[in-house]
């Protein structure tokens, strides 16, 4: 079982996203810890596409991640595409 590493963090948070954190936390039976590693994890994994090519809303890709290159596949594709297009291929 992979043990994870923790570390205590001071965080100036505003006191009303606060509550409504604590609130969601209660919902989902978590602990506030555990709503923001949550929170984290799904941040951390989602597509770093900003390519306004690429159509996104607000120039920004929702997808998660699933590539190594810290892209959704449909961007991940687009791009290589893209690459291959300027290379004259």
């Amino acid at each position: 079982m992979e043990e994870k590493v923790k570390q205590r963090i001071n965080l100036f948070l505003n006191p009303e996203k606060v509550k409504k954190a604590k609130i969601m936390a209660i919902e989902e039976n978590l602990s506030l810890s555990q709503l923001i590693d949550k929170a984290l994890d799904t941040y951390s994994s989602q597509c770093r596409c900003r390519t306004v090519v690429h159509n996104h809303k607000n120039n920004k890709c929702k997808n998660l991640v699933n590539s190594n290159d810290e892209y959704c596949a449909e961007c991940h594709d687009k791009a290589a595409d893209e690459t291959m297009r300027a290379l004259g291929h």
